[in-house]
């Protein structure tokens, strides 16, 4: 990260335009990756994405088919409501003032949002996916998480799903920090023998 920066500026942005170019360029290095790996002779390769990185995992999840299995840490539908109702990009929402509302930049964020690809996703074959998400959660509501499980549940996209009872930040802290790493490590290890 350039030292200027702080957080995940150029991915959650107010800057609109930067932001769905940086995501765009995360998931294109993603799969980037994942041939690298492949091309070196590793058969199975899995992707883990926490928190703003969910996203990005899940775009490069529906769009390449190389990856056999998949981890989401933190979970929203919509990009735009996180930073519209998370805690952690309220400066990102005030810097909007009121020219700008939630359906506006849900719509404007709609090519890096999860939602937008739901269909897609159930369109493909099964794959192992785990979503992970926190009760107590101000950075991702619960809510939203819970809005993404229903679509899953909808579009009938065999999946799994951990509920930890703890917060955003909190869930980097022990003995959360546990846990997590045992869900995620756990499933992997058990998709990607």
């Amino acid at each position: 990260m350039p030292p200027e920066l702080q957080r995940a500026d150029h991915l959650v942005s107010p800057n609109i335009g930067r932001s769905l170019q940086s995501i765009r360029q995360a998931v294109l290095d993603t799969r980037a990756a994942v041939a690298w790996l492949k091309s070196q002779g590793y058969e199975k390769v899995g992707i883990v994405g926490t928190s703003i990185g969910s996203c990005v995992a899940f775009m490069a999840w529906v769009h390449e088919p190389q990856l056999d299995a998949a981890v989401f840490n933190h979970v929203s539908g919509y990009m735009a409501d996180v930073v519209w109702h998370g805690l952690s990009t309220y400066h990102v929402r005030e810097s909007f003032g009121e020219n700008l509302h939630l359906d506006e930049l849900r719509e404007y964020w709609m090519p890096v949002s999860p939602m937008a690809y739901m269909e897609k996703l159930a369109s493909l074959p099964p794959r192992p996916q785990r979503y992970i998400y926190t009760l107590y959660d101000l950075s991702f509501p619960v809510e939203l998480s819970r809005d993404v499980m229903r679509e899953l549940r909808r579009r009938k996209i065999k999946h799994s799903k951990a509920a930890i009872p703890c917060g955003h930040y909190t869930l980097g802290e022990k003995p959360w920090v546990y846990l997590d790493g045992y869900k995620i490590i756990s499933y992997l290890r058990k998709h990607l023998k």
